[in-house]
């Protein structure tokens, strides 16, 4: 850990010696912090991603305009077109295998609303590394490796090389952290990726946090992020006040959360985001490798589901239902649902059991004659025979 600093900036510089060259021409104090110095410290390896806080040491806060303007124009002079501008005055450049960002430090004022951007953001061209890295979230993404022209140290103000050594994860700010409530996503996750407990504060905050108002794009980031789904809705169910939410935005139930298996959650994830705008389906369908044919499927059976009438009486008999309209959907249903694998019908009867294990009750009560069923509604009740096995 001593000479991490040293030894990143070393190998750093030797990819890419033009950032040692942007420290001496601007005479600036360059800090990589985040995700970067905690994978080098677990690894010893640098990542494609990298995040810089600037320092201009020397000058007021009064001519930070200044100062970030003129790094800005010296990036667009040596990367021409490549620089771009994010909120936060962030610079990121892009690219073959490379992400850069460099950001002025700051620190942010949160106010008492319980939401993603709840806060002001106030820039300075210095300021003490406690300081400005108190708006992370975890000690352990606190860690910063500085270089000046002439030398590299680490500043480590929360003892996050210490969270990294126990596999605890502890929040950089107590006091704040449950307003973004964001955060309790990314603490699951950390916790998964990393196998780290939750420090007694952190846990606390944690329980407060509110989820009420999450955008569910948030929940599907780190959860993708996680690829530990049933360890990530486990961890997530046992927080009371993320119960409430999962039930509101997903859907779930006991029942469903139970359930221990990666593919089953996956599967349930999947039809819920069938009508879930927030959720980008292509991307959710290739995330779960699962073919354009199945997804079509899939859908088709859901939409059938859906319009069932869930209150036709289990005694009812066939003559009484055989010409409904429904009766006819879910028989072609069953086509589709015949080609899905056992845990596909497993989780549809666990999320629709009123609709279909009615409606399955009622067909088994009587023998139906093939030649009862119009020509055109054969193939779909030779599927059905072919499920009861006859």
């Amino acid at each position: 850990m001593k000479n991490a600093a040293v030894n990143f900036y070393k190998e750093l510089y030797q990819l890419h010696p033009w950032i040692k060259k942007l420290i001496k021409a601007e005479k600036i104090v360059l800090t990589c912090v985040g995700g970067a110095t905690r994978d080098y410290i677990l690894s010893q390896k640098i990542g494609n991603d990298l995040d810089f806080e600037v320092r201009f040491p020397g000058h007021g806060r009064n001519e930070f305009d200044r100062c970030w303007q003129n790094l800005h124009a010296y990036l667009d002079q040596i990367f021409p077109g490549q620089i771009e501008e994010l909120p936060f005055h962030v610079l990121r450049l892009k690219m073959a295998d490379m992400d850069f960002e460099f950001s002025p430090v700051r620190v942010e004022v949160f106010n008492e609303e319980l939401h993603h951007k709840n806060f002001v953001a106030e820039f300075y061209t210095n300021l003490a590394p406690k300081d400005a890295f108190r708006r992370r979230d975890f000690a352990m993404n606190a860690i910063g490796f500085t270089a000046i022209e002439s030398k590299e140290w680490v500043d480590d103000p929360f003892n996050g090389s210490v969270d990294i050594q126990e596999k605890q994860l502890r929040a950089c700010d107590t006091a704040t952290f449950h307003l973004d409530p964001v955060r309790l996503f990314r603490a699951i996750r950390f916790s998964i990726r990393f196998q780290l407990v939750f420090e007694d504060t952190l846990e606390k905050s944690l329980k407060k946090s509110i989820l009420s108002d999450v955008p569910s794009h948030f929940f599907i980031y780190e959860l993708e992020k996680a690829q530990n789904f049933s360890a990530f809705f486990k961890l997530l169910w046992e927080l009371p006040t993320s119960q409430k939410w999962m039930k509101d935005s997903f859907g779930f139930q006991d029942l469903i959360i139970s359930q221990q298996t990666d593919m089953n959650v996956r599967n349930y994830l999947y039809l819920v985001g069938i009508e879930n705008p927030e959720i980008d389906q292509s991307k959710w369908i290739s995330y779960l490798g699962l073919k354009a044919q199945l997804f079509e499927d899939l859908i088709k059976c859901y939409n059938c589901f859906e319009q069932l009438d869930p209150d036709w009486k289990i005694d009812a008999p066939f003559e009484s239902i055989k010409d409904h309209p429904e009766f006819l959907l879910f028989v072609e249903s069953l086509k589709r649902f015949e080609r899905l694998s056992d845990e596909w019908r497993e989780i549809f009867g666990n999320i629709y059991p009123k609709n279909i294990m009615k409606l399955i009750a009622i067909l088994n009560s009587d023998k139906i004659n093939y030649d009862q069923i119009d020509v055109k509604d054969r193939s779909s009740y030779r599927v059905y025979t072919a499920l009861r096995g006859e």
